[in-house]
């Protein structure tokens, strides 16, 4: 039996169709075939907000194609992405095809693989319609929004802007950020470090607000006694962060090679359509059974029981879409990628397998020490953390991306010493600095940062986070930029 099967893009096609076999022909449909009327609202408001839809001009060549191909096939299977834009994708095909919008025709499959591929053609349903009415009705206040709007914009600014219902939304928050930074008053103050025999490094526990004040402590101390008033030790258990969802991953890779959103989906575009990961549009951090098999295996092998900590992880997303998987690799035995994908793509793919594995390990043990350091001439204290790794558990493979310390948190400086001190010993100061600081204003947002902000607020979807930071960049409603600082 002849099979068409219709995706979304053109580059996993040939993937699909290898995997598949000589029975089956993959065409894609390069995205939406249609769309609202372009040149009304294309929404008749008066009829219920009926949307009027028309086939993008060009769409028509590969339309003919896939036409000409349905005639010579047995079945047709509508193959877009299980998602609310592929679900639609799927309803458009089957309306322009006149195939039975009720019909057992719509697969999905969250991996490229020969299992994944012949489970999903093998279990066909129904085009979800709850799904395809969601997207509609995005779309429509989409239209609604942008289409009256958009035109005060070319009126009062510029032509060619836009306004929309994401985009809008997302330009508020970096507007409101930067009203809270206008606010923003210049206030000095004084930090004050301490070195001490042992090689201990300290932070007083309070900021001078004056230059006196700071002078006078530091006068003070010349003749000052320090003894260790306390040692303070707790056990911390560090789990291992959930497996990447698409909003995860972009913060996080940004983070770590500072790149662009879009830059990162495209990479993870490439991955997915090479099989070598899974759907990387996703809010779930769920993962199947199967492959939590396979990751208990690789573990228990390699690494040993002590290092194994199965885990379900619950999205905290709201509204999340959990019917993906989380972005994780195709094969736990494939841990490096060859050379047919570049150095970038190789460290990407790496750093989702690492973290996909290190989900389900245990968790790192580690003795924090709190050290109080008493000043005889003074109510105040010194204090000095340090963090001494008893277990490394997950940390094993996977290391996280702790955010910088900044000058004013409270961040407190690391103990640099063994722990070859007790209680009352006596410590020799060798030197005590205050540092004038000023008060950081808010910080304006980088692409990672912005993106975790709207994933917090419920602003876009998985999907949609890149094109809505390109789009305000494109009107040029922001600009990315470093700014130098102004020396003080």
């Amino acid at each position: 039996m002849r099979t068409l099967l219709i995706v979304e893009s053109p580059a996993k096609s040939k993937t699909i169709e290898k995997l598949l076999g000589p029975d089956y022909i993959v065409l894609s449909s390069f995205g939406h075939i249609r769309n609202l009327d372009s040149k009304s609202l294309g929404i008749d408001i008066e009829n219920d907000f009926k949307p009027n839809y028309k086939i993008l001009t060009d769409r028509n060549k590969q339309i003919k194609i896939i036409q000409e191909t349905i005639k010579k096939v047995d079945r047709v299977l509508l193959a877009a992405d299980e998602d609310r834009e592929g679900e639609a994708i799927a309803w458009h095909c089957a309306i322009v095809f006149k195939l039975d919008v009720n019909a057992l025709n719509r697969i999905c499959f969250h991996e490229i693989t020969k299992t994944a591929l012949e489970h999903a053609v093998a279990n066909p349903r129904q085009i979800n319609m709850q799904m395809v009415n969601s997207q509609q009705a995005r779309r429509i206040l989409d239209r609604l929004v942008g289409f009256k709007l958009s035109p005060l914009l070319w009126k009062y600014i510029l032509p060619k802007l836009s306004a929309g219902r994401v985009q809008s939304s997302a330009l508020k928050v970096i507007t409101d950020q930067e009203k809270e930074i206008s606010k923003h008053t210049e206030k000095k103050y004084y930090k004050t470090i301490g070195l001490f025999s042992k090689k201990i490094s300290a932070t007083l526990n309070t900021n001078f607000e004056d230059s006196e004040v700071a002078l006078k402590f530091l006068n003070d101390c010349k003749g000052s006694v320090f003894a260790i008033a306390s040692i303070d030790k707790k056990t911390v258990e560090r789990r291992p962060p959930p497996p990447y969802i698409t909003s995860t991953i972009q913060q996080d890779i940004g983070s770590r090679f500072g790149i662009s959103s879009k830059k990162i989906m495209s990479i993870l575009q490439k991955l997915y359509e090479n099989g070598v990961i899974t759907y990387h549009r996703t809010d779930s951090t769920n993962l199947s059974s199967q492959v939590q098999d396979q990751i208990k295996k690789y573990i228990l092998e390699v690494h040993g029981k002590t290092y194994l900590h199965p885990r379900i992880y619950n999205s905290k997303i709201k509204c999340a879409q959990e019917a993906h998987e989380a972005i994780r690799p195709t094969y736990i035995d494939k841990e490096v990628l060859d050379d047919t994908f570049d150095e970038f793509e190789k460290k990407i793919y790496n750093i989702i397998w690492k973290r996909t594995v290190a989900s389900q390990m245990s968790a790192s043990v580690s003795e924090v020490y709190t050290v109080n350091i008493s000043i005889s001439n003074s109510t105040h204290i010194f204090i000095s953390k340090a963090e001494k790794l008893i277990f490394d558990g997950y940390r094993k493979i996977y290391i996280d991306i702790l955010p910088e310390p900044t000058d004013d948190s409270d961040t407190i400086d690391t103990l640099l010493t063994p722990f070859d001190f007790v209680e009352k010993d006596i410590l020799k100061m060798a030197s005590i600095t205050s540092t004038e600081k000023y008060k950081t204003p808010p910080p304006r947002y980088t692409e990672a940062s912005l993106i975790k902000k709207m994933e917090k607020i419920g602003i876009g979807r998985p999907s949609t986070y890149s094109n809505i930071i390109e789009t305000i960049i494109d009107r040029k409603y922001v600009e990315k930029k470093d700014i130098k600082g102004v020396k003080i």
